[in-house]
């Protein structure tokens, strides 16, 4: 059995999606079961979608584009051990008397 979460994370836009094969019933507060004809959809979503409840029953799950993630800038030592491997690369290179 799948449940959900019925209000999405704060700042999120993301609605947590649970499975316990062993339930038959919704077993958390604040969540809702997923009916069969809709767990490929929660689980496609991967929880970033809009869900339609009527009657306290999730008729419907709409998907929603994940957010890309923001650019960071490498630290300083990913830098370093970048610089580190390009230059191995090029002794490497003139090692075997190879030119670019």
């Amino acid at each position: 059995m799948h449940i959900i979460k019925i209000t999405p994370l704060e700042g999120a836009d993301f609605h947590p999606i649970q499975s316990q094969s062993h339930r038959n019933s919704c077993w958390l507060d604040g969540y809702i079961a997923v009916p069969e004809h809709l767990v490929g959809k929660a689980v496609e979503s991967s929880g970033f979608c809009h869900l339609v409840i009527q009657d306290d029953i999730l008729v419907d799950i709409e998907p929603r584009s994940m957010p890309e993630p923001a650019p960071r800038e490498p630290t300083p030592e990913e830098d370093r051990e970048g610089m580190l491997v390009d230059h191995e690369y090029r002794l490497t290179l003139l090692e075997l008397g190879v030119s670019e």
